[in-house]
């Protein structure tokens, strides 16, 4: 597989060769990736950047889940209550709490880090990006001796990044192949039942991969240990399958109702119309636009994006804007710009859909394209007011912010 930019970059430092790990690796076996990252992925998110956050007294549950020996604490053991303004919640962090139970044996999870910690959050968008699956992070911090989670898989493939200290992982074959989110089991895994897929020990920089199904489980030795989940929340073909067959509702031969009675009927009677119309089906299918429902599940892979900085800012200072002004695409946007049915130019990048002029095609392009703009080079393609206007509603609707 062959990507460039900021995205093949991040994914470049998890698994080294990524045409290899595309076409040899990818949902088929666990592999460890020694040294994958010089600096042990501290970049993303250090010990002491993850000390600061658990401390700033900020979080609430559930930000912040804590595991001991496999089993989740009741959230009343680590949380408090306090007020915000004039509001009362209950489910603040109590960091002295959190404290006393890492001390004690318990593991720290921060869940979706990549919602609001900014290294985090351009890590994920980078990779999905080129992965063109949405991509979140887990943070596990580990005391000494301790296991943290039980045994068991995932419904999504998962990069474990190793930053702080060691920790020794097993990995088993799993008890269903690509399991579907509805289909994850929480009944116990006895892990010593499976055959043993692979055993290695993690150690800062250190990358291991795990697909979605594979029983998993770890522990930490003589120290603490410090790891990123990265979670690959994949597309699969019966996604792109049920996209096809949702837009089947657009087709009236579909929307007609099923003959009174066909429960009653003999399977004979009705089994020949069934067939006519699962060949209808089959037809419509290869008919479809398959493209277009790529590019809908590409945008939908980087449309959350979090932390993305500038655009509230540029909003506020509208009235400064001018020919003079420089502007630039909101960082990860990874917009589609194509004609609309009526002539227009539509622009999707995630949940943000607009249309424009087509007289105005040229100057979206190279708002969204070009690394920097100054509103005067659109001189090309409109007049001032024009150019203002564009840039303006651009700035609004969140897909460029002002320098």
């Amino acid at each position: 597989m062959s990507a460039d930019g900021a995205g093949h970059e991040a994914f470049r430092r998890c698994v080294g060769d990524t045409d290899y790990f595309a076409a040899h690796v990818w949902a088929t076996e666990p592999q460890v990736f020694r040294g994958a990252d010089e600096n042990g992925f501290a970049d993303l998110l250090s010990l002491r950047d993850f000390d600061s956050v658990v401390g700033n007294g900020l979080l609430r549950f559930p930000a912040v889940h804590i595991v001991c020996d496999g089993t989740k604490v009741d959230p009343a053991s680590f949380t408090r209550a306090g007020t915000v303004g004039s509001v009362c919640i209950d489910d603040l962090i109590d960091t002295d709490k959190v404290r006393e139970l890492f001390s004690g044996g318990a593991t720290i999870v921060l869940t979706s880090m990549h919602r609001y910690w900014p290294p985090l959050s351009r890590f994920c968008a980078e990779l999905a990006s080129v992965l063109s699956h949405r991509v979140q992070v887990n943070t596990y911090l580990t005391p000494a001796g301790s296991a943290g989670l039980e045994p068991h898989y995932d419904t999504h493939d998962v990069f474990v990044l190793q930053v702080h200290g060691t920790k020794r992982w097993r990995v088993s074959e799993g008890i269903l192949e690509s399991p579907l989110r509805h289909q994850y089991r929480k009944e116990d895994i006895d892990e010593s039942a499976l055959t043993r897929v692979l055993e290695c020990e993690l150690a800062p920089g250190d990358n291991l991969y795990i697909p979605r199904g594979f029983v998993h489980s770890a522990e930490t030795g003589s120290e603490g240990s410090l790891h990123l989940t990265v979670g690959i929340l994949s597309y699969t073909w019966y996604d792109l399958f049920k996209k096809i067959s949702e837009t089947a509702a657009e087709e009236p031969e579909f929307r007609r109702s099923l003959p009174l009675g066909f429960g009653n009927a003999g399977k004979s009677e009705l089994d020949t119309t069934v067939k006519e119309h699962l060949v209808k089906m089959a037809n419509f299918v290869l008919d479809s636009d398959t493209s277009q429902l790529l590019d809908e599940l590409q945008a939908q892979s980087t449309g959350k994006r979090t932390s993305r900085g500038g655009e509230i800012a540029s909003i506020a200072r509208l009235g400064e804007l001018s020919d003079n002004t420089r502007v630039r695409p909101v960082e990860h946007l990874d917009p589609i710009i194509r004609w609309d049915d009526d002539g227009r130019v539509r622009v999707e990048a995630g949940k943000i859909i607009l249309l424009l002029p087509a007289h105005a095609k040229e100057a979206v392009e190279c708002l969204l394209t070009e690394e920097e703009t100054m509103v005067a080079y659109l001189s090309l393609w409109l007049d001032e007011g024009g150019r203002v206007a564009l840039v303006r509603r651009m700035i609004r609707e969140g897909l460029v912010v002002m320098d």
